[in-house]
């Protein structure tokens, strides 16, 4: 281990003019080893910036042995202090799988090592001092058994190992590492890499993914670009119905189980990420509240998917009926915009809420343009005209309201001002009566959960979740629940858009003093709508 940590360092003094920050990268079985030097500094004490939750992922638990060279590290508030800042600042830190990356390599975008296959992504792997600008030169030199090294950066995947870039790059620099890897070039403008031992579906991977960039790029009239796709096959997981997906620029990352590719969801998951190239919080052309960069996202994919006969009409339905259900069935539906963001990442039941909120806005809109248009125009025609100005001013746009109202007048010439505020707040009894000519509205009861406590304030309150709202001789009283109790996790044991009358439920409380209360809940009945 000596000899190959020394190796890395002289590397490192060898390189050292090609960037004002460097990082030897060597790959060893299950670990990578980071040796960075950032030069020197003005300062003896370094704030330094440590990849922790990104994404739902604790990646600060995969930073093992972090030491400085030249002084010491508080590992409480991230500082360094060095012994002589005339020095190299230069730190060491190891990146290892996390304890349960096996279980969670496809969900939760975790880096992975190997013995003779690897990848990072950008925005856990570096650490580096606060005080840097974005402008910084950055030289990444990697050392690994692995027989081919990818570099995707700007934009851009090539076969290296070492590259120089800048600090506002790094976060969406990924690195993958492997013995042999699948990969298919389409027309110079596609790029599907897939990473894994599982080959055997490769042909049909490589064909619907191809399929989908392809009729989506149509679909915009926006085709002059490269898209990479990436595939990281889950090597553990023998479960085939999981999926995630992450997006950098116009590479998008995926984690799929080995053999995902034969289940239509899965078609509608690529759909949904590839669409993510237009409409994203961070790097697309379009950004704006979750409802619209995922809701919107998702209905568009599945209307290009039905058009395109990816999927039936039939099962455009059974998908806006489920989002249906999930919506005018979930606590959440009543939540603001804001309070369902901030619990985005940390409560995963209300995950889904931006989504299926957003499918239905974008449906009702779409149908209510087609309405005072005659026919002449769609939702379509309303963000063809923002991808065009966004193309053009090379700027992205910020969706609003007030944005999606100006570009409705401008386009069809009507003011949807008086009728956009009910869109926005989906409501079952003003939906639209027939959708796609042959199906038309219905309504069901169902029984959902009743929690007996006000369950949206009680987990968005300020501090720790605490009981608010909780009535004396509920059933969450009489099993030792208390108003004013902090919780540190709340679980059913079925889905809240489940219809109870066919399932039993039990609610299970884990409460700050880790002692845990169970209960079954009350039900309450209520409609939902679908179509048929």
């Amino acid at each position: 281990m000596f000899k190959i940590i020394l190796s890395v360092i002289i590397l490192s003094i060898a390189i050292i003019a090609n960037g004002d920050v460097n990082y030897q990268l060597h790959h060893q079985n299950d670990r990578i080893h980071v040796i960075a030097d950032f030069g020197k500094q003005d300062k003896n004490i370094v704030e330094l910036h440590v990849p922790h939750i990104i994404c739902g992922t604790n990646y600060d638990k995969q930073i093992k042995n972090l030491k400085l060279q030249n002084g010491s590290y508080n590992v409480k508030k991230s500082i360094t202090t060095t012994k002589n800042h005339s020095e190299n600042l230069i730190i060491e830190y190891d990146l290892v799988n996390s304890e349960d990356c096996k279980k969670t390599l496809t969900d939760k975008y975790y880096h992975f090592f190997d013995k003779d296959k690897f990848y990072l992504i950008g925005h856990g792997a570096f650490i580096y001092p606060k005080n840097l600008s974005d402008k910084e030169n950055i030289t990444i030199n990697i050392n690994s058994d692995a027989k081919e090294i990818i570099i995707n950066n700007e934009n851009k995947s090539i076969v290296t190992r070492a590259i120089n870039t800048k600090l506002e790059n790094l976060n969406a620099t990924l690195i993958f590492g492997s013995n042999e890897f699948n990969r298919k070039i389409f027309n110079k403008d596609l790029d599907i890499i897939i990473w894994g031992d599982n080959t055997d579906s490769s042909k049909s991977l490589f064909d619907i993914t191809n399929k989908i960039v392809k009729i989506q790029k149509n679909f915009w009239k926006d085709r002059d670009f490269k898209k990479t796709i990436v595939f990281i096959i889950n090597p553990f997981s023998d479960e085939n119905k999981i999926w995630g997906a992450t997006n950098f620029g116009n590479l998008m990352l995926n984690f799929v189980s080995p053999n995902a590719i034969q289940y239509k969801d899965f078609k509608n998951f690529l759909a949904h990420e590839n669409f993510h190239t237009w409409f994203r919080a961070n790097m697309g052309f379009i950004a704006g509240p979750k409802y619209f960069t995922e809701g919107f996202t998702d209905y568009f994919a599945h209307l290009i998917n039905m058009q395109n006969k990816v999927i039936s009409k039939d099962d455009f339905i059974k998908k806006y009926n489920k989002v249906l259900n999930r919506y005018f069935s979930s606590l959440y539906k009543d939540a603001t915009d804001e309070e369902t963001e901030n619990m985005f990442w940390w409560r995963k039941d209300a995950q889904r809420i931006p989504y299926v909120k957003g499918f239905i806005i974008a449906h009702e809109l779409d149908l209510k343009i087609q309405a005072i248009s005659n026919n002449k125009y769609s939702l379509k025609d309303i963000f063809f005209a923002m991808l065009k100005e966004a193309r053009v001013t090379k700027s992205k746009l910020i969706f609003s309201p007030e944005l999606l109202l100006s570009y409705i007048k401008k386009v069809t010439e009507q003011d949807l001002s008086q009728e956009l505020q009910s869109i926005l707040k989906p409501n079952m009894m003003d939906l639209n009566n027939k959708i796609l000519r042959n199906y038309s509205l219905n309504y069901k009861d169902i029984q959902i959960i009743d929690y007996e406590f006000d369950y949206i304030k009680s987990i968005s309150c300020k501090g720790p979740a605490r009981i608010i709202g909780l009535k004396k001789d509920s059933n969450p009283y009489k099993a030792g629940l208390r108003n004013n109790q902090k919780f540190t996790g709340i679980r059913s044991s079925i889905s809240n858009y489940e219809d109870l009358s066919q399932n039993k439920c039990e609610i299970e409380m884990k409460l700050q003093n880790k002692k845990v209360i169970k209960y079954i809940p009350k039900t309450k009945t209520i409609q939902i709508p679908f179509y048929k």
